[in-house]
């Protein structure tokens, strides 16, 4: 399949469509982006009413609740909460074990990663993607605007397919970009040797709001294969 035909696969616009009254929510925002559609942790001069608190020397007046001042005789300020951008960073995993049947999960995997990333789009956030698999592949960092959906899909259907994961050196590496930290999402079968807990300590480099999106099908769950059998891992033979 050429990269053309495999961006196609995964741009359904009935599918996309769909998407357009879904929206991405966070109840604490990291501070120092342009404004956008989320709740930041700080308070200060955006649109939404959040509190009140007592006036200091140096505060700025025009803050002030005058209304309360001649009813109460006190002076306090009216607080706001900043309206900011939250950055999506999507990392999918290219490893053998996801392309290795029909049809693949981890086409499944690269369906939701767009269509997480046009409902960030749709929010103004800016969208990055951070493949990996023995290593983080080659990345594409976060951006938003018109068209970016289409960017998306292309780097997704361009992505090199297969090898072996390693979870502890790809996220490592994806540590040591020192992101500002936003919402990381990443797509995996989670398929490791040494088990589900090496994968959750991996983690821990990562200074994100996590969402992990496993990709399984039932037979992992309740296999039905019987009898005597050779188990071949795709990844390490």
């Amino acid at each position: 399949m050429n990269s053309a035909s495999a961006r196609d696969a995964l741009l359904d616009p009935e599918f996309l469509a769909s998407l357009a009254g879904l929206r991405i929510l966070a109840r604490r925002v990291p501070r120092g982006g342009r404004h956008a559609e989320h709740r930041s942790r700080d308070l200060g001069g955006g649109l939404e009413f959040r509190d009140f608190r007592p006036y200091t020397p140096g505060d700025d007046f025009r803050s002030i609740d005058w209304n309360i001042y001649r009813r109460l005789g006190r002076v306090v300020l009216r607080l706001f909460e900043e309206m900011e951008d939250l950055p999506l960073y999507l990392a999918p995993d290219m490893s053998a074990s996801g392309w290795s049947e029909e049809p693949p999960r981890a086409l499944a995997g690269l369906k939701a990663a767009l269509a997480l990333a046009s409902i960030s789009l749709g929010q103004h956030d800016p969208v990055g993607l951070y493949p990996f698999a023995e290593d983080l592949l080659d990345t594409t960092p976060a951006r938003a605007g018109g068209g970016r959906l289409m960017v998306l899909a292309d780097r997704l259907a361009s992505l090199p397919r297969g090898g072996g994961t390693d979870f502890r050196q790809s996220f490592q590496r994806l540590a040591s970009l020192r992101l500002r930290p936003g919402l990381l999402v990443i797509l995996s079968d989670f398929f490791d040797p040494a088990g589900l807990e090496a994968v959750l300590a991996s983690l821990t480099p990562l200074r994100h709001r996590l969402l992990l999106v496993q990709l399984l099908r039932s037979e992992d769950r309740e296999p039905t294969l019987q009898g005597d059998l050779h188990l071949l891992d795709c990844e390490t033979g």
